[in-house]
């Protein structure tokens, strides 16, 4: 008995062709979704920038700060954060020579950068480079901030790593910055714009960081634990004003000269009284005699010529950033200047 059907094909063939079909059909969509993800990888990570955030860790006495030697792009931006967290150049806790010039810039995402501007567009970064032309002198300028610090983080700060044998030191200052004291919350890795670690992949860091903004997509960085034993919080670096006395108590100490600055939010330099918003900064620099300097009329000159200086309501973009470097460049360089009468050379 011949065991054929119609078609001429045995059972078991015609099995084998079937099965064969399939194999060769959910290969083709394994390779296809491969391609599909492999693209939307790539798209993300080279054409979005996404993929290599910038991360930091809790700290018990600063709060947090960004992970040291960390070197990348994000949204085709570089970022660097030296051995010290400082978003700067690399360079020694000491001078290596007396010839150096050394000056620290404290303050918050203002000074920072954030993700949406290039390391050599930073205020920082070109502060740097135009004291070195003004002084004919080899120049570190180091950026000690992270987004949302206030006195008492950068008062931690100084107190764990030390005045790195500074000249002269700034603290920028915006109106909330006043009222910034640490929670203690482990906000780092509970929250999306704190992240702890590298994401696995950019395709997925976008769907997961910013898909819940546009999809019905549950965030899962909800809660954030608080510490169960906050570190110094006895000796009250919440109050911004004792820990703005503090840092310019301890600059002293270290021979740093200290000049704080006001920095106005996008709105603040049309109102006529906004330099009251920042009366506690300006109560604590008559009481030390630190001299304080109001960025308002820069800003506002700026604007009036047609320059748009802002990226959002508080945040410098790149011409920002600018004239913040111009602005700190000669409050540095008035900081550095010989005392009338003396013959000594500035720094």
């Amino acid at each position: 008995m011949n065991d054929l059907n119609d078609s001429g094909a045995a059972p078991s063939s015609r099995c084998r062709q079937r099965l064969g079909r399939v194999v060769r059909i959910l290969a083709g969509v394994i390779v296809l979704l491969a391609v599909v993800l492999g693209g939307l990888e790539l798209f993300a990570r080279y054409g979005l920038g996404l993929g290599d955030p910038p991360v930091l860790y809790n700290h018990p006495t600063i709060e947090y700060l960004f992970q040291p030697a960390q070197d990348g792009y994000r949204f085709g931006n570089h970022y660097h954060y030296n051995a010290y967290s400082m978003r700067s150049d690399d360079f020694a806790m000491h001078k290596p020579d007396a010839t150096q010039l050394r000056v620290l810039i404290l303050g918050d995402s203002v000074i920072n950068g954030g993700n949406l501007t290039d390391q050599d567009d930073l205020a920082t970064s070109l502060l740097q480079s135009w004291l070195a032309k003004d002084t004919g002198r080899p120049v570190g300028v180091g950026n000690v901030s992270a987004g949302s610090w206030g006195p008492p983080n950068v008062l931690a700060y100084m107190e764990q790593f030390g005045w790195f044998d500074a000249d002269a030191a700034v603290i920028v200052l915006n109106f909330e910055d006043m009222k910034d004291v640490p929670s203690y919350k482990l906000i780092v890795g509970h929250h999306p714009n704190f992240p702890a670690n590298p994401p696995c992949s950019a395709f997925y860091e976008g769907v997961e960081r910013y898909g819940s903004r546009y999809l019905p997509i549950p965030q899962r960085h909800s809660r954030m634990p608080v510490a169960a034993t906050p570190v110094n919080s006895a000796p009250r670096f919440h109050d911004a004003k004792l820990a703005l006395e503090t840092l310019i108590e301890q600059a002293k100490q270290h021979h740093v000269k200290f000049a704080i600055v006001q920095y106005p939010a996008r709105n603040e330099w049309q109102d006529a009284q906004a330099p009251a918003a920042f009366a506690m900064a300006q109560q604590v620099a008559k009481e030390t005699g630190t001299p304080i300097y109001w960025l308002g009329p820069a800003f506002k000159k700026a604007i009036d010529n047609g320059e748009q200086p802002y990226r959002d309501d508080i945040h410098p973009n790149d011409t920002g950033q600018k004239i913040l470097a111009g602005e700190l460049q000669k409050i540095v360089l008035q900081l550095l200047a010989p005392a009338p009468g003396s013959n000594a050379d500035p720094g």
